[in-house]
């Protein structure tokens, strides 16, 4: 499925990292969400880019954005990456 620009992303739930369940749709009318997909925790690519929202986050917070990242990794994982990395947003499996 190719969505574009402007388009609304097809709802899903998902665990965060502390084991919460996320939806989507949960934001709907409340916030626009930035959902970034990286592939694995602890790669170099992956680790610079999620650095670099990180350190940008008040450009996001000012828009009135929710950032979310997505993985295949496990919570376990994901809980270890946010700690080590201090990342500032939800990241899901």
């Amino acid at each position: 499925m190719s969505i574009q620009v402007g388009q609304n992303a097809p709802d899903f739930t998902l665990y965060s990292s502390s084991k919460e369940k996320i939806t989507l749709s949960d934001f709907a009318g409340k916030k626009n969400v930035l959902i970034l997909f990286f592939p694995q925790s602890f790669t170099g690519v992956c680790t610079t880019e999620l650095c670099g929202v990180r350190d940008d986050i008040a450009r996001y917070q000012n828009a009135d954005v929710e950032v979310i990242a997505i993985s295949v990794d496990s919570f376990n994982t994901l809980a270890k990456f946010k700690e080590l990395q201090q990342l500032n947003f939800t990241l899901l499996s």
